[in-house]
């Protein structure tokens, strides 16, 4: 490895780094203010209710990240460093079009069970409701 390709990489890493650790900071912050948010707006044990499907889909979304996505990044590293740029973007396309299917079908299917099941009619929770919390 030449010296000159040493400092650049040590940069490339650090900055990664940095960017995910930001990214977790905004996440965790983000999660915070909107538990709160919600928190006020529906009671303790409404709370409750949101914070397992909350649960369910983060873990769900952290499963389902580990397969197509690590697929994705690794066949596109290989061939960019095959020097083969057209497959790269070929093989984000079709990814992103599966993911997207698998997506809207699993939505689809969650709606179907859940809106059934669902005991609270749309007019409990007018547009405004997100926004009485602030105005304590």
């Amino acid at each position: 490895m030449r010296e000159s390709e040493t400092p650049s990489n040590t940069r490339t890493v650090a900055k990664n780094f940095a960017w995910s650790g930001i990214e977790v900071f905004v996440s965790i912050v983000a999660t915070l203010a909107t538990t709160v948010a919600v928190a006020r707006v529906i009671g303790p044990q409404r709370l409750g209710y949101f914070n397992y499907v909350y649960w369910l889909g983060s873990t769900t979304g952290m499963v389902g990240s580990l397969g197509i996505p690590m697929m994705t990044f690794k066949y596109m590293a290989e061939f960019l460093g095959a020097g083969k740029p057209a497959l790269p973007r070929s093989v984000f396309s079709r990814s992103l079009a599966i993911q997207s299917a698998i997506a809207v079908g699993l939505a689809a299917v969650g709606e179907a069970l859940v809106l059934p099941l669902a005991t609270h009619t749309i007019n409990e929770f007018p547009p405004s409701w997100c926004f009485r919390s602030f105005r304590r």
